[in-house]
């Protein structure tokens, strides 16, 4: 018997396009313009290349991959620096870039280059697309001025996975926004080869939103990321809006779902998304830039919020008993020092039991009596083990601190001892005024340098006490015996760093 040779059938999933093409051939569109979406290499229905086409070049961010770069120049060049090892995932903003590409950048910059899928999530931010569920739009490529980026096989399967039936679907006119487009030259910078997986979430209820995320969840690997893709409060005044943010960045990084939910985000369903994920992975987030438009190229009247927040497997910064350990040092250190003048020194056994503290790390010890500083002294660099840091400095703030007499008996009671331990300072080699307009207020601490002599810090601590970024800087140069506006002369170095700052207050 002969057998009927088999037709070559079509990918099921390319066929709209292959009608599109047809169409477009003779009209010109369907459901998305033939500006939106090209269709190449038609003629090999195995090989068909759809790219969706970009949107949001030239209004959005720039529209040629010279004025991208030129632009990144300057956000990456202050992006800091946190070490953090481990990432999975991201939160980073999406508006324009001159409003919230310095907020992104600092998310990025994060990153190593080791990621080989991206999930972009996003929420629906066209008012013509309403629709429930979630959208993915079955292009194999994404097109920006910088190239095209591919997308993973891994999209098509979520759209087909019959677990999602009624839930996953392909809504052509939520694509035409800039939610996703506008990460991916963030991405193409960042990452070597990957490929992306872009969902839009619609309308969803709790229900349908667990059932995409344990979908989600089935496609992590250890080379995956996760960016949601969202910005914060829309609207209000300066000072509101940062209350406001400032309260849900802390939900978000304690990873906390029922408090996150009553945040006023733009992308609602993929953050509860990804924050349902990290509980389930343990992932922890943190901060990495928050800054509003009122702070880069809009009025303080009416503000839009923007963070990047990092979440990574790594645990974060030093655990509660590392830190009380500290602080036991910090004070067995000033009551020995003063009481009888020796120096104190941890029992060898017990520090083996916390191998952070081993490690070489910067650190300042603060002293305080009724909230007033008594004393303050530190390393900007790591220079000796973490623990020697805090018991040398701490020794330091109560004995040597040149503005203060030093801390007598009948002080001792009252010392209340507060610990920073700095990440490494980076040197920020740009322009003043790119340097005053990435500086972060609450986040950053700052380094002025003009000769050795003439160099003063502030921690982020100061921020509390001095909140105006150009009164911060103004008494951070008096400090260092400089005119009030050294920050704008070219051979003043400036530095910022992060800092993880705690109180016996703090831990009780």
């Amino acid at each position: 018997m002969t057998k009927k040779k088999k037709t070559k059938q079509p990918k099921q999933w390319l066929l709209p396009f292959i009608v599109f093409a047809l169409i477009v051939i003779t009209i010109g569109y369907f459901y998305v313009t033939k500006e939106d979406i090209t269709i190449v290499n038609v003629g090999d229905l195995d090989d068909v290349k759809v790219v969706r086409n970009p949107s949001a070049a030239g209004t959005f961010y720039p529209a040629t991959a010279n004025g991208i770069d030129n632009m990144f120049g300057n956000y990456f060049a202050v992006a800091p620096e946190m070490n953090i090892s481990g990432i999975k995932a991201l939160v980073v903003p999406h508006a324009g870039y001159i409003y919230s590409g310095l907020t992104a950048a600092a998310g990025y910059n994060q990153l190593g280059n080791d990621y080989k899928t991206v999930f972009i999530l996003a929420d629906n931010h066209n008012p013509a697309a309403r629709f429930d569920g979630i959208s993915i739009l079955p292009v194999t490529h994404y097109k920006v001025p910088t190239g095209e980026v591919k997308v993973s096989s891994i999209a098509k399967t979520i759209l087909n996975d019959t677990r999602l039936r009624g839930i996953a679907r392909t809504v052509y006119d939520a694509h035409k926004t800039h939610v996703i487009e506008v990460q991916l030259p963030f991405l193409d910078r960042t990452l070597d080869d990957f490929e992306i997986v872009p969902i839009i979430f619609g309308s969803i209820s709790d229900k349908d939103r667990e059932a995409v995320q344990e979908v989600i969840k089935e496609h992590l690997g250890p080379d995956t990321l996760i960016v949601v893709s969202t910005d914060l409060s829309h609207y209000h005044k300066y000072d509101n809006a940062v209350t406001m943010d400032n309260s849900c960045i802390k939900d978000i990084e304690a990873v906390d779902i029922q408090n996150a939910k009553r945040c006023e985000l733009c992308g609602p369903s993929s953050m509860m998304t990804l924050l349902s994920i990290a509980k389930d992975k343990g992932w922890t987030g943190k901060i990495a830039d928050y800054r509003n438009s009122g702070d880069t190229a809009g009025s303080k009247d009416s503000v839009v919020g923007y963070s990047s927040i990092v979440f990574s497997e790594e645990r974060s910064g030093l655990s509660p008993e590392e830190k009380k350990m500290l602080l036991m040092i910090a004070k067995d250190s000033v009551e020995a020092a003063v009481n009888d003048n020796k120096r104190y020194d941890p029992d060898k056994e017990t520090l083996s039991k916390y191998p952070s503290l081993l490690e070489k790390k910067a650190a300042f010890v603060t002293l305080k009596i009724d909230g007033m500083l008594r004393g303050c002294i530190g390393h900007l660099e790591p220079v000796e083990p973490l623990y020697l840091s805090v018991r040398n400095n701490a020794i330091a703030a109560a004995m040597k601190d040149s503005r203060f007499k030093p801390i007598s008996k009948s002080e001792l009671q009252s010392l209340e001892y507060s610990i920073s331990v700095l990440e490494i300072p980076k040197l920020q080699d740009v322009a003043s005024d790119v340097f005053y307009n990435a500086l972060r207020e609450g986040i950053d601490g700052v380094i002025l340098e003009k000769s050795v002599s003439q160099r003063s810090t502030y921690l982020p601590v100061v921020w509390e006490q001095i909140p105006d970024k150009d009164d911060f800087l103004t008494q951070l140069c008096r400090k260092g015996n400089m005119d009030d506006d050294c920050w704008r002369d070219p051979d003043v170095k400036k530095y910022i760093y992060a800092s993880v700052e705690w109180s016996e207050e703090v831990l009780e």
